[in-house]
């Protein structure tokens, strides 16, 4: 039985919109974690034809526009900072869900999926939730 209301204390934002992807580094959103004190992602899978992948988060002060990794803005979360593990994504994973989160102390906050073996790829998405609000309505 349900009894709690996440709605009030949780919000999701499109990280990795859903579509077919090719690609050796799906570079996902910037999640500004300003107001929040937890973050959370999911990676939703549909069919996935070839390759094998990693999830792994990557943080800064900035959220940038360009490459963030290349460009520096960005650098890995460490690995005392990441909650669960970094999923990898096979090839027998369709139609699957996979949860990492972190306690990182960065503003900004942005998911990564790295592919090898990729020539057709897959279907990917992922979902933030940002939770523990600063500020939040009294139910």
């Amino acid at each position: 039985m349900v009894e709690h209301d996440l709605r009030t204390v949780t919000s999701g934002v499109n990280a990795v919109p859903p579509a077919e992807y090719a690609v050796t580094v799906i570079s996902g959103s910037a999640i500004d974690t300003l107001g929040h004190e937890s973050l959370h992602f999911y990676t939703e899978t549909g069919v996935v034809t070839d390759g094998t992948y990693t999830v792994s988060l990557v943080e800064g002060d900035t959220a940038s526009t360009t490459d963030r990794l290349a460009n520096g803005a960005m650098t890995a979360v460490d690995a005392s900072e990441i909650l669960g593990s970094n999923p990898t994504i096979a090839l027998t994973q369709d139609n699957s869900v996979h949860a990492i989160g972190t306690n990182s102390k960065k503003r900004y906050v942005a998911l990564k999926i790295t592919g090898a073996g990729v020539s057709s790829g897959g279907f990917f998405s992922s979902t933030a939730v940002l939770g523990h609000p600063k500020v939040s309505p009294t139910p």
